[in-house]
């Protein structure tokens, strides 16, 4: 397949793959499903009311192969709770991921403390909506972790697949941040970030650094993975 559109001049590497929008637009779809699901049949609602709080974790086992995948051993510094604050952008990973720093991360936890507030002031119940966006958000954690599981399994990238991969993760971020969901796409924001600063033309090489902590060497070696894999 050419890069150029015959007698049009586009260019398919900047738009995302068909299988990347399917996938977008079957997440997006899963918001209203979801919605008229639980809205609609208070029995469902009431049995899934003690997994509010918890089902936006669903996404942590794939975080959790995606780092151990890496090689970097999280034990040592919390465990999977350390993988979770990677996932859900907290604890200063944006700020490695090169996301605006803690600054940003401390007005975005304080927009989803007032938020909180204004939720539990509301007369109404609205344990169906928490649920959904909780397990929307789940869902987003869980997407991409894999995709970024699938990123690190390449084993080489030509300029052309590196520009569809740009494509397409920006795509997803764009998706997600649809959902709510901005603070959990740094890590793929940053990899979108690399994927355009190095090329075989540029002839960039990122070297690996040491005496990390455990979220900068995970972040580290991500990125030395998706280095390699356009350098072979």
């Amino acid at each position: 397949m050419g890069d150029t559109e015959e007698g049009g001049g586009g260019d398919y590497s900047k738009i995302p793959q068909n299988y990347t929008t399917l996938v977008g637009e079957h997440v997006l779809a899963r918001v209203q499903h979801v919605d008229e699901l639980v809205g609609s049949d208070q029995q469902l609602l009431d049995g899934v009311g003690d997994l509010v709080g918890g089902v936006d974790k669903i996404g942590l086992q794939r975080w959790s192969k995606l780092v151990s995948g890496l090689g970097v051993l999280v034990e040592e510094s919390g465990g999977e709770e350390c993988v979770e604050n990677m996932m859900m952008g907290e604890n200063g990973f944006l700020a490695i991921c090169g996301g605006g720093g803690e600054e940003e991360e401390e007005k975005e936890k304080e927009k989803e403390n007032e938020k909180e507030k204004e939720e539990e002031e509301e007369e109404h119940d609205n344990k169906a909506s928490t649920f959904s966006k909780n397990f929307m958000t789940g869902v987003g954690c869980g997407l991409v972790g894999l995709v970024l599981q699938q990123v690190c399994a390449i084993k080489k990238l030509t300029d052309s697949g590196r520009n569809h991969l740009i494509a397409d993760l920006s795509y997803l971020c764009n998706v997600l941040t649809v959902l709510g969901l901005k603070k959990n796409l740094g890590l793929v924001q940053h990899v979108v970030g690399l994927l355009e600063e190095n090329s075989k033309e540029g002839g960039r090489l990122k070297k690996v650094q040491r005496d990390l902590s455990i979220m900068e060497r995970v972040v580290d070696t991500l990125d030395s993975v998706i280095i390699m894999s356009l350098f072979n």
